[in-house]
């Protein structure tokens, strides 16, 4: 079954290409003689994510095309996505794939999402239709988005919501950007409020990956002097490319058995058991810098004990006086509560692994075990690690972000700071209490876990 991705705003579409890239390079044969299961991965992997027209006599024919969509109001990002998948040699965008136009929406939402964009919208969903239609069954959309700009997070949410009521039996994942909490976007809060509250009621499930957290990751694991936005997108796209593709279940329980076989929209069914709680979080390892990748070698046990305190930890990341202080005054933070979570490993004998998070502190005890966690596993290894273990799961962690981007757009409201933005494009003031209401209760649903 195929997933047609949609690469919205500047965010989406550097996000996007390296994320097609790293699916590629995933995807490559192994070191040494041919193996069937990795002619058998491959194919699975292109057919999911890649159409494989006929050979051609263009120089570019013949190519796996991306099944994805390309969506800006400026045409350079766009315009270099396409470039750096026909340089690659190895993949392209298909023709007609990118909806572009010349000036970008000002990092506002009400712009994005209200203002005249309705011909670009309507051109995009023209270009996802063609994308369906070369689809032998879909699955469902993986929607990557930035929540602090204005033309992925607007225009992206109104594209998401016009592609619920065009394909109400389609999943729908949106991977959304979480900005930095020291701001990237003076109005980056109000962005975020609206698009996380317009997406809740659309989306099948939100997977929130934080720019602080991946920026700590470059920095202090991969040991990046300079951190800059294209490092980030390399971590989240090896995440979310050669640590999530899987085939063999390790628990033989009706969830992992769904979740495994025929269709990929069971894994938003088991992640996102509630409609109200539906944010989901990603943790993975190893992390660790080229210089020292050859030099190390982890087993399961050891992996499955990193990957046990990361999920520990929490997602915002305070100075170092701060959380001290923090600690002195409230005690260490509480481990994060978990509705649902899903385990991928990856390497030799992964299929065998002892596992140790069936019930963990984390775990709600009114929640099955065989409900609680899914296992899968896969013996191929991911590209530049032995072996690799992957958490993605809806839990509490992620709400702290959230809240912190409430209370602040909130207390702008209050003072009507640049509202007036947002209102003249069309977005009412109701329009913001109603999103208020709905993430506050939100907010409140996840801390009564």
């Amino acid at each position: 079954m195929s997933v047609v991705a949609l690469q919205l705003g500047q965010c989406g579409n550097q996000l996007g290409s390296t994320w097609f890239e790293a699916l590629i390079h995933d995807v490559r044969p192994a070191p040494g003689p041919p193996r069937t299961d990795d002619a058998c991965y491959r194919e699975a992997a292109l057919e999911r994510y890649f159409h494989s027209p006929k050979c051609g006599v263009l120089p570019l024919a013949g190519l796996p095309e991306a099944r994805a969509v390309l969506v800006d109001m400026e045409r350079k990002v766009v315009a270099r996505s396409v470039a750096m998948a026909a340089r690659s040699g190895e993949w392209r965008y298909a023709d007609g794939a990118a909806v572009c136009r010349t000036s970008g929406s000002a990092n506002n939402w009400a712009y994005g999402f209200a203002g005249p964009g309705e011909h670009c919208l309507s051109e995009a969903m023209e270009s996802v239709r063609a994308q369906v239609e070369r689809c032998d069954r879909l699955s469902g959309f993986l929607a990557m988005m930035s929540v602090a700009g204005g033309t992925g997070s607007g225009l992206g949410t109104r594209l998401c919501i016009r592609l619920r009521d065009a394909y109400p039996k389609a999943g729908l994942l949106n991977h959304l950007t979480w900005p930095y909490s020291t701001g990237e976007v003076i109005v980056q809060n109000y962005n975020a409020v609206l698009t996380l509250a317009h997406l809740h009621g659309c989306s099948d499930a939100l997977l929130v990956q934080q720019n602080d957290r991946t920026h700590r990751v470059c920095a202090q694991l991969l040991r990046r002097p300079a951190v800059s936005f294209s490092h980030l997108n390399a971590v989240v796209a090896a995440q979310l490319a050669g640590r999530l593709r899987v085939r063999v279940p390790v628990i033989a329980s009706p969830f992992c058995v769904a979740l495994c076989g025929h269709h990929p929209g069971e894994l938003l069914q088991a992640l996102v058991p509630h409609p109200e709680l539906k944010l989901l979080s990603l943790h993975a390892v190893p992390q660790l810098p080229e210089s020292s990748r050859d030099f190390t070698r982890y087993d399961w046990k050891g992996l499955l004990q990193e990957l046990h305190r990361e999920t520990q930890s929490k997602v915002s990341n305070p100075p170092a006086l701060t959380r001290r202080v923090l600690c002195c005054v409230a005690g260490p933070a509480p481990p994060p509560t978990s509705l649902a979570r899903l385990l991928v490993l990856r390497g030799p004998d992964a299929h065998a692994t002892p596992l140790g998070f069936q019930r963990t502190p984390m775990a709600l005890p009114w929640v099955p075990p065989e409900a609680a966690l899914a296992v899968w596993s896969e013996r191929r290894a991911p590209t530049g690690y032995g072996k690799s273990a992957t958490l993605l799961a809806n839990d509490t962690a992620v709400i702290s972000p959230v809240e912190h981007a409430v209370s602040k757009a909130w207390r702008m409201f209050v003072s009507r700071a640049y509202v007036h933005q947002y209102t003249h494009h069309g977005v009412s003031e109701e329009d913001f209490l109603d999103s208020f209401t709905l993430l506050e209760q939100v907010i409140a649903s996840y801390r009564q876990l």
